[in-house]
């Protein structure tokens, strides 16, 4: 088993488990087979770059994340409030169609919002 490939295989299965994301969501995503993705997630084959390009995509990380050392969202302490995690690791989730949308969204509320007596 290649290394680069095992890497990638053990990449691929954090960030997809990361983002509560099981292979088949994964697989109806990527329009790749679940046994392709266990395959790649064991490092038995060797992905493409459109492979590699459509798992990214699917699961909404930069491509580089992939062959790098960094967890997504690396910005959320451990300290951070558990729904804060979970507002952060959700919104990791989306497209930036949606980010972009619930973003303006966030700032509509709020500015609805009654400020805050000091």
């Amino acid at each position: 088993m290649d290394d680069l490939n095992k890497r990638l295989g053990l990449k691929i299965s954090f960030l997809r488990k990361q983002f509560n994301m099981t292979q088949e969501q994964l697989s109806e995503q990527t329009s790749l087979s679940q046994n392709f993705l266990s395959q790649l997630e064991t490092g038995r084959k060797t992905p493409s770059i459109l492979t590699l390009s459509k798992i990214s995509g699917a699961i909404n990380v930069p491509l580089s994340m992939l062959f790098d050392g960094q967890e997504p969202c690396k910005n959320i302490s451990d300290n951070a409030y558990s729904l804060d995690k979970k507002l952060l690791r959700a919104f990791c989730r989306l497209s930036k169609t949606e980010k972009k949308f619930m973003l303006n969204m966030i700032e509509a509320l709020i500015k609805k919002r009654k400020p805050m007596k000091k």
